[in-house]
């Protein structure tokens, strides 16, 4: 996999005019990497293409580290936007503003309530849910409520619930031990 990363990087990389391999010939390049592993591999590369030219030998021989100077600005050479600029607001995002507001400017069904998604410590992103050992101990998908809606909904601590979506629904048992009605 490590090499198959460093000919991926390398043929794009001889081809780019601000790229220290511009022009090299993709195999030397490569036979001139250092390391004891492929992970090594690849570091050497990347300190080889970075801004400063290192390599990995380099950065062994100073455990303590080396003085690159003062920082160089490296913009706007490297933006591969079109404008050659850094872009705010991509057309995708600023096309969908409209509906957007629209959003916004709804009034909202007052019996509705809205899920919002929250990140956990221990699970990035949703792939360390297959990972027993990173996704192992207490039950962490919570549904958190809040009082006056959960007595609305006669969500009580213990209770099922059902959150039904667009997409998906889940059944979940209630509990609210700090004033939340929390559903897992």
């Amino acid at each position: 996999m490590d090499d198959l990363a460093i000919r991926t990087t390398l043929a794009k990389a001889v081809t780019q005019e601000h790229s220290p391999a511009y022009g090299a010939d993709p195999e030397e390049f490569a036979a001139r990497l250092t390391g004891d592993s492929g992970a090594e591999r690849r570091l050497d590369l990347m300190l080889r293409l970075g801004p400063y030219g290192l390599t990995l030998d380099e950065l062994k021989a100073h455990p303590h580290g080396i003085d690159l100077g003062p920082l160089k600005p490296r913009l706007p050479r490297l933006l591969k936007t079109r404008s050659g600029r850094i872009e705010l607001l991509p057309a995708p995002l600023a096309a969908d503003l409209p509906r957007l507001r629209a959003a916004l400017d709804a009034v909202p069904d007052p019996d509705a309530l809205r899920l919002v998604g929250r990140r956990h410590l221990r699970s990035n992103n949703s792939w360390l849910h297959n990972t027993p050992v990173l996704g192992g101990g207490s039950n962490r998908c919570t549904l958190q409520v809040h009082p006056r809606d959960a007595d609305r909904l006669r969500l009580t601590d213990g209770g099922l619930a059902r959150v039904k979506g667009r997409a998906v629904s889940w059944r979940c048992r209630s509990r609210s031990p700090t004033g939340c009605a929390r559903a897992w």
